[in-house]
């Protein structure tokens, strides 16, 4: 071997070796990953609220009930966590819950009456978007809530 050759592979081999270790993650990026399914269990940082008091949300845990009678009474609930500690479940302050499921699509959507104001109507909905789990709610056109979720797995 010359010495024009080792340089040659000196060279060489070390670009391949660089080429190689920074493909990988792109050709990893390739790679399909199992589709999203529902689990029991989620809990969401709230991004956007529209209410604003001295002692804000900034977390939902919503739970989907799939054992009897839990699943009969309620089938999804949906609890807020304050910054100071304060509890708000959606199935005390709503009532009335017409429910929907779409497993193809990854969707669920809850509506309710507000109980102090029937005529406060609110809807949830939790879905898988843009690979992600959302969950929002909106009161008319009025969005209050946006969150974004990940699975946990201890209730």
């Amino acid at each position: 071997m010359s010495s024009r050759d080792n340089v040659v592979t000196s060279l060489l081999l070390p670009a391949a070796l660089t080429f190689a270790f920074l493909a990988t993650p792109a050709l990893a990026a390739f790679e399909t990953e199992p589709p999203p399914k529902f689990a029991e269990a989620y809990e969401c940082a709230i991004i956007a609220d529209n209410e604003e008091e001295s002692d804000p949300f900034y977390k939902v845990n919503i739970v989907l009930n799939q054992t009897l009678p839990e699943a009969v009474a309620h089938p999804v609930d949906v609890t807020f966590t304050s910054a100071l500690g304060r509890i708000r479940d959606r199935s005390m302050q709503y009532t009335n819950h017409d429910l929907a499921i779409d497993f193809n699509r990854l969707w669920i959507k809850w509506t309710g009456a507000f109980i102090e104001n029937k005529n406060v109507r609110m809807v949830g909905t939790f879905a898988y978007q843009d690979g992600l789990w959302k969950y929002v709610e909106t009161i008319g056109k009025e969005t209050i809530t946006k969150a974004l979720c990940h699975q946990i797995n201890d209730l």
